[in-house]
């Protein structure tokens, strides 16, 4: 793939309003593969993911990339509000194209959480809360979308 499982969802996340990009100075800003540690965020990173066999007429081998959504807030409510509202977010997703920056569209067919949202604890330096969530994500082959 072009580009990583991380990337593909942020961009839906951005996309569709549930988090900021970084650069929109909102409230909420989600990065890709880190967490800046001076303020309330979110990341995603891809992770190992789930090999799901493979069609036997075909031979072509089924894999589901791993992503993990850690989250960072001022408060224990806001930053296990905030993974819940992106695995609710997750949960509904089905079918949708997301284009990023280059014109190359993925469609995410859907995410699928596969551990529970656990609390990380306090950032140190910072007080912080941090939580924690993992996913499998079934997408399509990129193709280049014409904008």
């Amino acid at each position: 793939m072009r580009h990583s499982p991380a990337q593909i969802t942020v961009q839906a996340l951005t996309d569709d309003g549930i988090m900021d990009s970084p650069s929109s100075g909102g409230d909420w800003p989600l990065y890709v593969d880190h967490l800046p540690k001076t303020k309330q965020c979110a990341a995603i990173r891809t992770t190992a993911g789930i090999s799901d066999g493979r069609i036997m007429k075909t031979g072509e081998v089924i894999d589901h990339p791993g992503i993990q959504v850690r989250v960072k807030g001022h408060t224990y409510e806001d930053a296990n509000q905030k993974c819940w509202a992106i695995a609710d977010y997750f949960s509904k997703l089905k079918y949708k194209l997301v284009v990023l920056s280059d014109g190359f569209g993925y469609t995410i067919q859907a995410v699928s959480r596969f551990s529970p949202i656990l609390p990380l604890g306090v950032e140190e330096g910072t007080g912080l809360y941090i939580f924690s969530c993992n996913f499998t994500v079934t997408l399509s082959q990129p193709a280049e979308v014409n904008q």
